[in-house]
């Protein structure tokens, strides 16, 4: 779902990860799913495994003061609640800017398909979160002091 970032009643970002059908996943991860036609139906509820992070938005304001972070570590978390019989969680993302690709990579997340090969023309990133150990490492790594 959606999760904002509230700093003493002003929006300073938001950040929306969304479980997505098998279906789904699979067509973002074949470069034929358009994000923007993510819909409702397209949800999972019932055990979900794989994921699609479609946006981290920080307002200029805020940015370079660890608010990337606290909304990371927010979608980890909540990642964690689906972490079952050490199930894998998979995760894809499209990095829109080059902040984003930073991101990217420090979440250790891998290209998939660069942007000539996906409906939105923006490479594809894919992570695969095998166990909660794993989950627990990358949360300590978006820990704020």
């Amino acid at each position: 779902g959606m999760a904002a970032l509230m700093m003493q009643d002003e929006l300073a970002g938001a950040i929306s990860c969304w479980p997505v059908k098998t279906s789904v996943y699979e067509a973002l991860c074949a470069g034929q799913q358009q994000e923007r036609n993510i819909a409702a139906h397209d949800i999972e509820t019932a055990a979900p495994q794989y994921f699609h992070l479609s946006e981290i938005v920080i307002l200029p304001a805020y940015r370079h003061r660890r608010h990337t972070a606290m909304l990371v570590q927010y979608m980890l978390q909540e990642l964690g609640t689906y972490l079952h019989n050490e199930q894998a969680i998979y995760l894809t993302a499209y990095a829109y800017s080059e902040q984003g690709a930073r991101l990217m990579q420090y979440l250790t997340m891998q290209p998939l398909l660069p942007a000539t090969a996906t409906a939105d023309g923006q490479a594809l990133w894919q992570l695969c979160i095998p166990n909660r150990e794993q989950l627990n490492k990358m949360a300590r790594a978006f820990a704020v002091d």
